[in-house]
C-alpha cells in the first residue's frame, strides 16, 4: 500500500442509504489504511465500478503514479427494502421513467413469461426491462432460455453490463443458435467483443 499514489472509490448508495453524502471513499480507504493520496469518488450509475477502474487505468498510461486502486461497493442490505431499490430509480431520467419503462417494457412483447419468473415482491422496474431486452433478444436472433442462462454467471459485472454484453456477445458471433458453446467466459472476454 505505500506505493499507491491515487484511489477511485464508486458507489451510489453512501448518501442516501448510510447518510455518508461526502467522501465515502476517503472513509472507506481510511479504515483499511489508505490516507495521504488523492482518492476521488465516482458516482456513474451502474457504470460507477468500471468508471473508477477506467480512471485509475488512465492515471497508470499517463504515468501520474505507478499504483493506482480502483473499488466499487455497495451496502444495499438494509432493513426497507423499497428504499434501497428506489435508488435504481434515479438511473435514467426521472422526468421521463414512466415513458421510458412503458417503451423498454414493450420490446419483450411477443414472448410470454415463463411461471413463477416474476415476483410478486417489490423490484425494481429495471429488471422488467432487462428481461425484456431479453425477450426482445430472444426473438430477435433466436436465442433461447438455456443460452441466456448459460451466459449471466460467468460475467461478474452489474446488471447493465450484462444487459449490454450478452446480446452483443451473442450477436458478434453472427447467430444465437449454438452460440451457447462459444460464449466468452469471462467478463474480460465479453468486453473484449464489444
Amino acid at each position: 500500500m505505500r506505493d499507491l499514489g491515487v484511489a477511485y472509490y464508486s458507489g451510489i448508495t453512501n448518501g442516501l442509504l448510510q447518510g455518508q453524502i461526502s467522501i465515502p471513499g476517503q472513509v472507506v480507504f481510511s479504515k483499511i489504511g489508505v490516507e495521504g493520496i488523492p482518492v476521488y469518488n465516482v458516482e456513474n450509475a451502474c457504470a460507477s465500478g468500471s468508471s473508477s477502474f477506467n480512471l485509475a487505468v488512465q492515471s497508470l498510461k499517463a504515468g501520474t503514479t505507478d499504483v493506482a486502486l480502483a473499488l466499487g461497493a455497495e451496502k444495499m442490505n438494509i432493513p426497507d427494502k423499497t428504499k434501497a431499490l428506489a435508488i435504481f430509480e434515479g438511473g435514467w431520467d426521472v422526468s421521463q421513467a414512466d415513458e421510458n419503462a412503458a417503451t423498454l417494457v414493450q420490446l419483450g412483447a411477443g414472448i410470454t413469461p415463463p411461471p413463477g419468473s416474476e415476483s410478486d415482491r417489490p423490484y425494481s422496474k429495471f429488471m422488467a426491462i432487462y428481461a425484456a431486452m431479453c425477450r426482445w433478444h430472444m426473438k430477435t436472433y433466436g436465442t433461447t432460455q438455456r443460452q441466456l442462462a448459460g451466459c449471466v454467471p460467468r460475467i461478474t459485472s452489474t446488471p447493465c453490463t450484462i444487459l449490454v454484453a450478452v446480446p452483443q456477445a451473442l450477436h458478434d458471433r453472427g447467430s444465437a443458435r449454438g452460440a451457447a458453446h462459444h460464449l466468452p467466459a469471462h467478463a474480460a472476454d465479453v468486453r473484449a467483443a464489444l
